[in-house]
């Protein structure tokens, strides 16, 4: 698969024609065509069908659709990018080291920047002369980054064993169910329709592209027994807020994409029906839900299994990793 292929589907898509998009792309018919069974036969799936109407999308082609689109903006960017004439800097040109004084770090995105706060407080008062850039990606890309030396850390949830990578857990937090203010739900918990209540109401999702998806549904369907019938797929953060404070349905996030997770943890929430508590803070324009069936899930540090020939950076995650756990073991003191 090469740009062309991709511009190819893509081309076809919105022609909905391969005769006219063979003509705008200068190929001959059974050229794209081939192209096109050639793309799909990498993915060993259909992605277009021809009918009356011409050629249209299966299932797994409007996925893809999807991704083929941000990709030709990413080969846009990328030309763009070296076209430009910038100078590099000492850190881009090999691997990373602390020598320049400047740390590279990887938040995934979207964890709230109240989680990173204390990591870069510790930064500011024990490392004044180290200066920082935060790359805010998915978890697979910070990680290949942090293994090719083009970040230092990164702080992201789904660890899982990557080649020339080390890891350790800095905090567990909750996943929670975000409602409007003074919302139904409050009541009905302490009754037999709440569930009924959850299925017929609109839910605001990450779309599948997001990996937390699979634990949205996964926390609904345990809940609920199967996933609410109204669904909306939203790819931003605060936009999945805003709609919910607006009162428009529910969302359900970890608590450190919405707030300070260790503030979150010193709240006393009210006790409701069904074995679900309620937090409700004047600050925020929503209510948090925590229940009992939503699972939890662990954040981590990521860092080189090298780190320790590189001694200011070995420092740092060690002073990270003790704050975040001395941040925790407060907490379950408090809670004690």
């Amino acid at each position: 698969m090469d740009w062309f292929d991709i511009h190819s589907f893509v081309t076809v898509v919105r022609e909905q024609s391969i005769s006219k998009a063979a003509r705008i792309l200068h190929l001959a018919q059974p050229t794209l065509t081939a192209r096109l069974k050639k793309l799909e036969s990498e993915f060993n799936v259909p992605l277009l069908e021809r009918n009356w109407k011409g050629v249209q999308l299966t299932e797994q082609g409007h996925q893809f659709l999807l991704y083929a689109v941000k990709l030709l903006e990413d080969f846009k960017e990328i030309s763009e990018k070296l076209n430009e004439t910038v100078p590099i800097g000492p850190d881009e040109r090999g691997s990373l080291t602390m020598d320049s004084g400047k740390l590279k770090l990887g938040i995934l995105r979207p964890l709230g920047s109240f989680f990173i706060s204390p990591a870069l407080q510790l930064l500011k008062d024990e490392y004044p002369e180290v200066q920082y850039d935060i790359t805010v990606e998915m978890t697979g890309y910070i990680m290949e980054l942090i293994s090719i030396h083009k970040l230092h850390l990164g702080i992201i949830p789904y660890c899982k064993p990557f080649p020339g990578l080390s890891s350790v857990p800095l905090f567990q937090e909750e996943v929670v169910l975000i409602a409007p203010k003074n919302d139904p739900l409050r009541t009905a918990l302490s009754t037999d329709c709440w569930k009924s209540l959850l299925l017929s109401a609109h839910f605001f999702l990450y779309n599948f592209k997001f990996p937390f998806r699979k634990v949205m549904d996964q926390s609904l369907s345990t809940l609920l027994g199967r996933l609410p019938e109204t669904i909306h797929e939203i790819n931003d953060t605060n936009t999945l807020l805003n709609l919910v404070s607006s009162g428009f349905g529910y969302t359900v996030l970890p608590t450190s994409y919405i707030y300070d997770a260790f503030d979150l943890k010193k709240a006393a929430p009210v006790s409701l029906g069904a074995g679900a508590s309620v937090i409700d803070l004047e600050v925020l324009p929503y209510d948090i839900y925590y229940l009992p069936s939503f699972p939890k899930r662990t954040i981590y540090l990521v860092y080189p299994d090298d780190i320790s020939s590189h001694l200011p950076l070995h420092r740092i995650v060690e002073d990270i990793v003790s704050l975040y756990h001395a941040n925790e073991q407060s907490l379950l003191t408090t809670s004690g």
